[in-house]
């Protein structure tokens, strides 16, 4: 029953006095999109959700909560070749909260899809259950009814189903903490090859296979 070491989040941080600690970065937590189920097959439909986040009201919640903008897809511990860091100030996604673009998309996606209102858009977002996790769910599915007038319902569960949920793809979008198993920026980003067995977004496309495999050169 004894523990020589015990993974902490950022928000446990606080109970390790007295404790040695190690800093890892190689997680990320982020919303999900199941890009193989109904509307969210739609790619205009992703990036209105994309731009019409509150990204100020979330990154300030996550600085607030001991956790860093992750900046991207890839760990901040994840290399380039074992030694250079992959993430930098250069190739970080820092996305922008953008309503009429975001709205623009939408409507785009609303045609594709044959719908008549924002309305008729229906997402079930996962979340974990914990504080943390809960409150940056309710800023995002706040954000997508405030911008795009879409329905949205937040399930809140366990860190474990919600993780189940995920890896078996039984979802639309989930908030989701994922600790990719490769060391490198190369590794971490193979996941999203459409032929990836763990490719939890399941993404198929040809643009993103082509780059993957420009990355391997």
């Amino acid at each position: 029953g004894d523990l020589s070491a015990a993974p902490l989040s950022a928000a446990q941080m606080g109970l390790a006095k007295g404790l040695t600690t190690t800093q890892l970065d190689d997680t990320v937590r982020g919303m999900w999109f199941n890009t193989s189920s109904g509307v969210l097959r739609n790619t205009d439909l992703r990036l209105a959700l994309r731009d019409s986040v509150q990204w100020d009201s979330v990154n300030a919640f996550l600085e607030k909560s001991g956790e860093a903008v992750a900046g991207g897809y890839v760990p901040p511990a994840a290399t380039v070749d074992g030694t250079e860091v992959y993430r930098t100030a250069h190739n970080a996604i820092n996305p922008i909260t953008d309503p009429d673009t975001a709205k623009a998309n939408l409507e785009k996606g609303l045609t594709a899809l044959e719908l008549d209102s924002p309305s008729a858009v229906h997402l079930e977002v996962l979340a974990a259950d914990d504080a943390v996790s809960t409150d940056i769910a309710r800023y995002v599915v706040q954000s997508w009814q405030k911008h795009l007038g879409i329905t949205v319902t937040l399930t809140l569960l366990s860190e474990q189903e919600v993780a189940k949920r995920v890896k078996n793809g039984n979802f639309q979008a989930a908030l989701y903490t994922h600790t990719p198993t490769g060391l490198t920026g190369a590794e971490n980003l193979s996941a999203f090859g459409s032929a990836a067995p763990n490719n939890l977004a399941r993404l198929k496309d040809e643009a993103v296979d082509a780059a993957i495999a420009a990355l391997r050169v």
